[in-house]
C-alpha cells in the first residue's frame, strides 16, 4: 500500500467528481497517474460527520468533505477495472469500518424483541446512526464494490463479458474477508428496519439486498444466509432462540421477504434479485420457503404481473430461480429419448413465460430491461425440451425473431456498415447478444424447434450469418450459439446452413480469430487455473441431447476489443481490426465440430482451406484445456470414417508421441476426447487399425486403458472400453501379448461398469466382453471375476450356483436397470441384444 499523504481539500474533492463520474477511461487514468490519492482519500471515510478539522464544523465542511470523499470513491467502486487498485489500497476493510462506526448500539426493548412483527423487528440489531445520505452513500460503494469483485473473480453475471479481468485472486481473498462473520457485522445490520429518526431509511437496505444479488456461489452466500444479529446469536447459543429463524431461512431472508412488502420499487427488485440469488444456490431453500413465506411466495407471482416492467422481470428471475430446481414434466412418449407428448407448463411456468414475452414485445421498453428478459428465458429453457416447447408454443420463438429482424441490419462486405457497428449503442449490442443466446437456447434441446427457427418467413438465417462479423465478441459469440444449435441437425446442416454459406464463416472464423498471437490479440486467455470450471465452459455433442453450458453467469460488461468501445463514436479504420477473443474462437469451434462430422458436405473444407494446422495448434495448447479439448473434439469428429490419407496427416502434424500425452492429460475432458480419437482412427477398415496400432504401440495402449479405467469417470472409461473394442484383435497379435484380459483391476472396473446407471458404459463393457469372448481370450478369468454371474443376471436368469446378495453392487434401483430372481435385469434393448450373445458364449464349453 502507498505511503498516506495530505487529504485532498472539499474543492480538490469536487474537482475529481466532476472530471470522473460517467467516464470509466478517466478513472483509470486518474488511479495511473495518482496512485497516493486512495490512501490520502480513505480516511476521509473514518472521520466523524459532524466536526472538521481542529473541532470546528461551523459551515459542516468535514461533513461535506466526507460525502465527496464517498462519492468520488463510490464512483471508482463502478468500475471493475479500478479494482485492483482499491483493493490495493484497503477500500474494502475502509467502508467496512465506516459502515460499523455508522451502526448505533441496539434498542433494549425485551417487548419489541419477542414481536417479529414490530416496527422495529430485531430491536438486538444495530441501527444506522449516521447521516441519512451517507449511510446510503456508503453501502452503495461497498455494494458497488463487491458487484466488481463479483465480476472480476466469476465473469460478468450475463453474455460473454469482458475478454479478461485484473486482480482475481485479490477478488477471491477480498470476498473470504467479506463473508468473515465480523465482516457481515458489518453491513447486515442495515437490513433491519431502523427509527425514522436514526436510520437510513429503505435506501441502505436496497444496497445491501443488491449486495447479495452480487454473491454468486453457495461458498459466497451460506455465511450470509446463516448470518444472526449478535444478540440473537448469544440467544441462540443458550438455547431460547434463533433455531426457529433457521428453519425459516434465517434472519436475512425474513428480512428480503419484508421489503417485498414495502411499496418501494427500487426496494423490491434488489430483495428480488437478492432472494434469486439464495434461491439458485441453496435448493434447500426452496422447500422451505414454500412451506414457511407462501404469503411471499404469492407476492412474488403477484409482483411478476405488476406493472414496471423492471419489477416484473426481477420477479419473474426468482421464479425463474424456483422452476429451476424443479424438473419439468416428462414427455410421455419413448421412454429415455426426450420424444413424445409434452404436458401442458405449470401455472408458475406459464405465468412467467406470459410475463417475459410481454416485456419482449413492449418495443417501448429499454433495451436492458428486454435483454433481461433474454437472458432469463435463457436460463429457465436451457437444457430443458418441455420448457423450451412450452415457451415457443407461447410465441417466444417468433418473439425473439421478429425482435432479431429489428436490429439495425448488418452488411459484412461493407466497411460503412462495419464502421457503424463500432458506433452501436452499448445496449442495443447487448440485446442482439441477449437475443441470440435466447433463440439457441430455446433450439438446442429439440429438433422440431430448430426446423421452426430454421423455416421462419421472413428468414433469421442470414441475420445469424451476418452476425458473426460483427466486431462486439458477445454478438459473435451468440451468433455461433445459434450455428451450433442448428447444426445439430442434420437436415439444416445439408440445407439451410450450407445454402447461406455459414460453415465457410464459422470455419473462416476459427482460421482467422486462431491465426492471431495471443500478445497481438488473442484477448481472453487464461481466464480461469487449468482444470477449474468457468463460466464460459462450451461443453461439445455431436449426437444426443446434451447439457449446454454457454456461460450464462459470464456476464455482459465491456464489447469494445479494439482500440476503442463499441458505442464510443471513435470510428477509423482501425477499429475494424478486430482482435481475436478465447470465447469466441470456442463457440465457434463448437459450431465447426457438427460441420467437421462425416455427415457434413462441406467437412472437405477444412483441409482444403488450411484449418488442420490451427486445429491441431488448438488441440496441443499447452495452457488451455478448454482449447485442448474443443480442438481434439474437431480433429476426431473429422477422422471419422475418413480414409488413412486425412488420418496420417492430422497425425503427421500433431505427432504421435504428442497424442499419447494427450490420452493421459489431466484434464478428464481432454482425455476423454482423446481417447475417443483413438477409436476413429482405429475404426473402419483393418488396414487402419494395424497403423494404428503400430503407431501407438500395443502396450502403450493396453497402459493408457488401464489408466482410464482408474479414473472412475464414465465417459472416460467408456471411450477406453470402446478403444479396446476397436484394436483388440490386433492388439493380441503384438509380441509379447498385452494380458489385460488376466488384469484383475481392470476385470474388477469391468465388472462395475456393467451396473452402471450409465447405458452407453454398459454397453462398452458388454460389448469388451463380447470382443474378449469371440476372440476366444479369457473366458475362465471372466468367470472367476464374477462377471458371468453378473451377465446371466442381466439376462434375466438365475446363476446356477446361487446368487450372491452382496457382489459390491447394492445398487438396486440403477438406471435402465430392473428386477428380477433376485439380480438387475438389462431394460436396454441395446445391450440385451448383446448380453444374450455374451450369455450363449458362456454356455460353450
Amino acid at each position: 500500500m502507498p505511503p498516506p499523504s495530505t487529504p485532498p481539500d472539499l474543492a480538490t474533492l469536487k474537482r475529481i467528481r466532476n472530471d470522473i463520474i460517467g467516464s470509466p477511461s478517466l478513472k483509470r487514468q486518474l488511479l495511473r497517474s495518482q496512485p497516493a490519492l486512495l490512501p490520502a482519500l480513505l480516511p476521509l471515510l473514518a472521520q466523524s460527520a459532524l466536526s472538521g478539522q481542529g473541532g470546528s464544523d461551523v459551515e459542516g465542511e468535514g461533513t461535506q468533505r466526507r460525502a465527496e470523499a464517498v462519492t468520488v470513491l463510490g464512483s471508482l467502486c463502478r468500475e471493475v477495472e479500478c479494482l485492483p487498485y482499491l483493493l490495493d489500497a484497503g477500500a474494502l476493510s475502509a467502508l467496512l469500518t465506516a459502515l460499523r462506526a455508522s451502526l448505533s448500539p441496539p434498542s433494549s426493548d425485551p417487548q419489541a424483541a419477542d414481536d417479529p412483527s414490530s416496527p422495529q423487528a430485531g430491536p438486538s440489531t444495530p441501527y444506522p446512526s449516521a447521516s441519512d445520505p451517507l449511510t446510503r452513500s456508503l453501502a452503495r460503494a461497498l455494494a458497488d464494490l463487491v458487484g466488481c469483485m463479483c465480476e472480476a473473480l466469476h465473469g460478468a453475471r450475463y453474455g460473454i463479458g469482458r475478454p479478461a479481468y485484473k486482480g482475481r485472486e485479490e477478488a477471491h481473498m477480498a470476498l473470504e474477508v467479506l463473508v468473515e462473520l465480523s465482516s457481515l457485522d458489518c453491513f447486515l445490520p442495515l437490513l433491519a428496519p431502523a427509527p425514522a429518526a436514526a436510520g437510513a431509511g429503505p435506501a441502505a437496505a436496497t444496497a445491501i439486498a443488491a449486495l447479495v444479488a452480487h454473491l454468486r456461489t453457495a461458498q459466497e452466500t451460506a455465511p450470509v444466509l446463516a448470518w444472526l444479529p449478535e444478540q440473537e446469536r448469544v440467544s441462540a447459543a443458550k438455547g431460547k432462540r434463533g433455531w426457529e429463524k433457521k428453519e425459516e431461512g434465517g434472519w436475512v431472508v425474513g428480512r428480503l421477504c419484508a421489503m417485498l412488502k414495502g411499496g418501494d420499487e427500487k426496494a423490491q427488485i434488489a430483495a428480488l434479485h437478492a432472494l434469486a440469488t439464495f434461491l439458485s444456490q441453496t435448493p434447500s431453500l426452496i422447500t422451505t420457503f414454500g412451506r414457511f413465506h407462501a404469503p411471499i411466495a404469492q407476492r412474488i407471482f403477484d409482483l411478476s404481473r405488476s406493472r414496471p416492467a423492471r419489477v416484473r422481470l426481477a420477479a419473474c428471475g426468482t421464479l425463474t430461480a424456483l422452476l429451476c430446481h424443479r424438473p419439468s414434466r416428462p414427455a410421455v412418449g419413448l421412454a429415455g429419448r426426450g420424444e413424445g407428448e409434452t404436458p401442458p407448463p405449470s401455472g408458475l411456468e406459464l405465468n412467467v413465460l406470459m410475463g417475459l414475452q410481454a416485456v419482449l414485445e413492449d418495443e417501448r421498453e429499454e433495451g436492458d430491461v428486454r435483454a433481461g428478459a433474454c437472458w432469463c428465458l435463457s436460463t429457465l429453457v436451457m437444457d430443458d425440451r418441455p420448457r423450451a416447447l412450452h415457451a415457443s408454443q407461447t410465441g417466444l420463438l417468433r418473439t425473439l425473431c421478429t425482435l432479431l429482424r429489428a436490429f439495425p441490419p448488418i452488411d459484412p462486405a461493407s466497411p460503412a456498415s462495419l464502421d457503424d457497428l463500432w458506433e452501436e449503442p452499448l445496449p442495443t449490442v447487448t440485446l442482439r447478444e441477449a437475443c441470440m443466446t435466447a433463440l439457441a437456447s430455446l433450439a438446442l434441446p429439440d429438433a422440431g424447434l430448430r426446423s421452426q427457427l430454421a423455416e421462419q418467413k421472413p428468414s433469421v438465417l442470414p441475420i445469424i450469418h451476418a452476425s458473426l462479423s460483427h466486431p462486439a465478441p458477445g454478438v459473435r459469440h451468440a451468433a455461433c450459439q445459434v450455428v451450433r444449435a442448428l447444426s445439430r441437425s442434420v437436415a439444416i446442416l445439408r440445407s439451410s446452413l450450407v445454402d447461406e454459406g455459414v460453415a465457410g464463416s464459422v470455419l473462416g472464423l476459427v482460421v482467422r480469430e486462431g491465426r492471431v498471437k495471443e500478445e497481438e490479440g488473442l484477448e481472453g486467455f487464461g481466464l480461469a487455473v487449468e482444470g477449474e470450471d468457468e463460466g464460459d465452459t462450451v461443453k461439445l455433442e455431436l449426437e444426443g441431447d446434451e447439457e449446454m453450458e454457454m456461460g450464462l453467469e459470464a456476464g455482459a460488461g465491456d464489447e469494445g476489443e479494439a482500440e476503442g468501445e463499441v458505442g464510443s463514436g471513435t470510428g477509423g479504420k482501425e477499429l475494424r481490426q478486430v482482435k481475436g477473443d478465447r470465447r469466441v474462437l470456442l463457440a465457434a469451434l463448437a459450431a465447426l465440430c457438427n460441420f467437421s462430422a462425416d455427415f457434413s458436405p462441406v467437412q472437405h473444407l477444412l483441409p482444403e482451406q488450411g484449418a488442420l494446422p490451427v486445429l491441431v495448434r488448438f488441440a496441443t495448447d499447452p495452457g488451455d484445456a478448454l482449447l485442448r479439448m474443443n480442438g481434439i473434439w474437431v480433429l476426431k469428429n473429422l477422422v471419422y470414417r475418413a480414409d488413412w490419407t486425412l488420418k496420417k496427416g492430422v497425425m503427421d502434424l500433431m505427432g504421435w508421441g504428442r497424442f499419447v500425452e494427450l490420452c493421459r492429460d489431466e484434464d478428464l475432458r481432454v482425455r476423454e476426447q482423446a481417447l475417443s480419437m483413438v477409436r476413429n482412427l482405429a475404426a473402419s477398415r483393418d488396414t487402419d487399425v494395424s497403423q494404428t496400432v503400430r503407431a501407438m504401440g500395443a502396450g502403450e495402449i493396453v497402459a493408457l486403458v488401464e489408466e482410464a479405467m482408474a479414473t472412475g469417470t464414465d465417459d472416460v472409461m467408456m471411450n477406453a472400453l470402446f478403444v479396446v473394442v476397436n484394436t483388440l484383435p490386433e492388439l493380441y497379435k503384438a509380441s509379447p501379448a498385452p494380458t489385460l484380459h488376466q488384469s484383475p483391476t481392470f476385470l474388477a472396473a469391468l465388472l462395475a461398469c456393467l451396473s452402471s446407471p450409465t447405458q452407453p458404459l454398459r454397453v462398452a463393457a458388454i460389448r469388451v466382453i463380447h470382443a474378449l469372448l469371440q476372440a476366444s481370450l479369457g473366458k475362465s478369468d471372466l468367470r472367476g471375476a464374477g462377471i458371468e454371474r453378473r451377465v446371466r443376471e442381466m439376462d434375466g436368469g438365475r446363476w446356477k450356483a446361487g446368487l450372491a446378495s452382496g457382489l459390491g453392487m447394492a445398487r438396486k434401483s440403477l438406471g435402465g436397470l430392473g428386477e428380477a430372481d433376485g439380480g438387475e435385469v438389462e431394460s436396454s434393448l441395446e445391450v440385451r441384444e448383446i448380453v444374450k450373445k455374451v450369455a450363449a458364449y458362456f454356455e460353450e464349453a
